[in-house]
């Protein structure tokens, strides 16, 4: 069953779960968010408005590589099938 975006409701691709972590802090305490489904095009919105540089930098650097083991993963299906 397709899921929809948070925020235009067409079919989300993404989803963002968020960690937050105390620091300086023992022991740390950490709490993470339920997860925020995204389409691509809401995503990249989201990612173009954060507001640091080095938050920007670090989902830019996990998107990319999601986006790479998913196209190894459907690369490799597809030499199964062949």
């Amino acid at each position: 069953m397709d899921k929809s975006c948070s925020n235009c409701k067409e079919k989300a691709q993404y989803s963002i779960v968020v960690m937050i972590s105390s620091v300086g802090v023992s022991p740390r305490v950490q709490q993470s968010s339920p997860a925020v489904l995204f389409c691509e095009s809401c995503f990249s919105e989201v990612s173009d408005r954060l507001c640091s540089d080095k938050l920007r930098e670090a989902v830019n650097n996990a998107l990319t590589e999601l986006n790479q083991r998913l196209r190894d993963n459907s690369s490799a299906q597809r030499s199964i099938f062949d």
